[in-house]
C-alpha cells in the first residue's frame, strides 16, 4: 500500500524546475556545463528521501541491444526488472531493490539473494 503525502500546504514540484530555480539563484545561464550534473546530483537527492509516495510508479518494456538498454527520459531509478526474451518468456526471477523499497515502509517478500 502506498503512504498519502504529508498532509498541509505543499506542492509537488518536477526536478527540473527546482534545477532551473536554483541555477537562476546561482547565476548560471541555460547553457552551463554542469546542468547535467545538477539533475543527477537533483535525482540522487530525491531518491535518498526515500519518497515512495512521490514518485510515479511506471511498468515499461525497455529494449536492450548489444546488452545496452536506455532508461527511458525522466526515471530515477529501476526498482525492480525482469530480463526476457521478445516473446516475454524471463531469464529468472525479478531482481530489486529491496533495501530501497523495505527503507520507504513497502512490504517485500521473496528470495533475498
Amino acid at each position: 500500500m502506498q503512504t498519502p503525502p504529508p498532509a498541509g500546504n505543499y506542492s509537488l514540484v518536477p526536478l527540473e524546475n527546482a534545477v532551473i530555480v536554483a541555477e537562476g539563484m546561482l547565476g548560471l545561464t541555460e547553457d552551463h556545463p554542469y546542468r547535467v550534473r545538477m539533475m543527477d546530483f537533483a535525482q540522487k537527492a530525491t531518491i535518498s528521501m526515500n519518497p515512495i509516495s512521490l514518485i510515479e510508479l511506471h511498468n515499461e518494456e525497455i529494449p536492450v541491444i548489444n546488452g545496452v538498454a536506455k532508461l527511458p527520459e525522466g526515471t530515477l531509478m529501476p526498482l525492480a526488472m525482469r530480463y526476457c526474451t521478445n516473446e516475454g518468456v524471463s531469464y529468472g526471477p525479478y531482481i530489486a531493490d529491496i533495501y530501497w523499497l523495505e527503507n520507504c515502509g513497502c512490504e517485500v517478500s521473496g528470495n533475498r539473494d
